[in-house]
This record gives structure tokens, sequence and C-alpha cells, in this order.
């Protein structure tokens, strides 16, 4: 999950990626029952992790720089904390450096639009 989380972030750096697509949501997604079926995550963090994911799988990414930050903090990092979300030219060009113009559909507007907010 913070791995996807660079994409919709301005960050001073970032290490790791990948595609944040409805696919990779719903692995998420999956993934995350599995460890709460497994007894693997308390109450408390699987309902927060799962409110983030149910953000995502409805292309809602207004909050993914808070989210994306609250990740590190489960993860105990002390850097790599966002400078807020990305614009969607930032978006764009961190697509095409980590993943390539296959992966330009996810910037769909209509579905994704982390950036609206932060564009001027």
């Amino acid at each position: 999950m913070h791995l996807m989380t660079h994409q919709k972030i301005s960050a001073r750096s970032k290490w790791g990626a990948i595609p944040m697509t409805p696919d990779n949501v719903q692995q998420s997604t999956d993934y995350l029952e599995l460890l709460k079926t497994k007894f693997k995550i308390g109450d408390s963090m699987y309902s927060e992790l799962k409110t983030m994911l149910d953000h995502w799988s409805q292309g809602d990414f207004s909050q993914a720089d808070k989210e994306q930050d609250r990740l590190l903090h489960f993860l105990q990092a002390n850097r790599g904390f966002s400078n807020g979300l990305a614009t969607e030219n930032e978006e764009e060009l961190f697509i095409l450096n980590n993943f390539g113009p296959d992966y330009l559909n996810t910037l769909d507007e209509a579905t994704y639009t982390s950036y609206e907010e932060s564009s001027p």
C-alpha cells in the first residue's frame, strides 16, 4: 500500500513504486482481509487500512498524502513523509519514470482525481 501512494504524493524522496491501479488496490484489499482472517492484524489497524483502500477503490485520493504518512508511521519510518499531494504533471512524470507510458491510463480523470484540489 505504501509504495502505491508514491504515485499520488509529493515528497523529497521516495523509495520503490507500485502502480496505483484498481487491480493492485483489490489485491491489497484481498490481502488485508486475509490478514484479518488469520488474526495477524488488530481491529483498529484493519479498520484504518480498510478505510484507505475503500477511498482508493472509489478513486478518492484526496487524502493520499495523509494516508501515506500514516502508513509510514505504521512502518515506524523516520523519513519519506509527504509534502502534500502530487500535481497531475508530477504524477504523470512519476508514472512515466517508474512504470512507462502504458500506465498513463491510471490518470483517468473520471476515476483518479487526487490532484484536483492541488492544481492551480
